[in-house]
């Protein structure tokens, strides 16, 4: 090609991009790259800390929370004591793989000690301080507690034979007035001193008193003739005076 001669502009294909001339061209170039800049930083910033594996977002006060699996070095006591006392109630054992616990589990869920003493045995019915009466005194006693009650079933019978009959306002008439427990009562507590008389003593004597009184009742209340108080009455008398037997058994065993 002569040197004179200008070279030819190559013609742009229909592809190739259209660019402003001069300084418009440069503008277009920076507005680009300031565009593509931009775009970068969007990307950034949305695959921040949360799109990374295993990470956690901060914390409220700008520090990151720790793994859930990473227990804290700086953790209470009572921290620790709250999750053993939460395996503790669901079921669990404390214990690491392999070890068993030595407690026993009860009906109600509660970790009972091994070797837990037993049950207290009752407190006996004489205080410490009473020593045991001579058994001669207590067998004596014994035989005028049982003669009373004897005495009160046999003036029962007796009434009740005489129920309705013109004798039976006699036997009443003598039943109403009958002591006889009272001087039983005083002979058999002379047997004993306040350091050794059975503790039994004193609940024959209500038992006793009780089954006098519900022969005394019958008598009065049949002089009317038999009802259903009356054979109540009797009823009553038979059943104290049974419960004094066994009481009078009691004093003769010094309990």
């Amino acid at each position: 090609m002569p040197a004179d001669e200008t070279p030819p502009v190559p013609r742009p294909s229909r592809w190739s991009p259209r660019l402003p001339p001069g300084r418009s061209r440069v503008a277009w170039i920076g507005g680009g790259v300031a565009l593509l800049l931009a775009l970068l930083g969007i990307t950034a910033a949305v695959a921040g800390p949360e799109g990374r594996a295993g990470g956690h977002p901060p914390a409220s006060g700008g520090a990151a929370a720790p793994d859930a699996g990473s227990a804290s070095p700086s953790a209470s006591p009572s921290a620790s004591a709250s999750t053993s006392d939460s395996a503790s109630a669901s079921g669990g054992s404390a214990a690491g793989p392999g070890v068993r616990g030595s407690g026993v589990r009860g009906s109600g869920g509660a970790a009972e000690a091994p070797g837990s003493a037993a049950a207290p045995s009752p407190a006996p019915l004489v205080h410490p301080s009473l020593r045991l009466a001579p058994a001669r005194a207590r067998a004596d006693a014994a035989a005028v507690l049982e003669a009373d009650d004897s005495h009160y079933r046999q003036e029962l019978t007796t009434g009740e034979r005489l129920l309705g009959t013109t004798g039976f306002a006699a036997w009443s008439a003598r039943t109403l007035a009958d002591t006889t427990d009272r001087a039983d009562t005083a002979r058999a507590a002379a047997e004993f001193t306040a350091s050794d008389q059975p503790p039994a003593l004193i609940p024959w004597r209500a038992d006793n008193g009780e089954g006098v009184a519900a022969v005394q009742r019958f008598a009065r209340d049949a002089a009317g003739g038999s009802s259903i108080a009356v054979r109540t009455d009797a009823d009553n008398a038979l059943t104290a005076l049974a419960d004094a037997d066994q009481l009078a058994q009691q004093v003769r065993a010094g309990d």
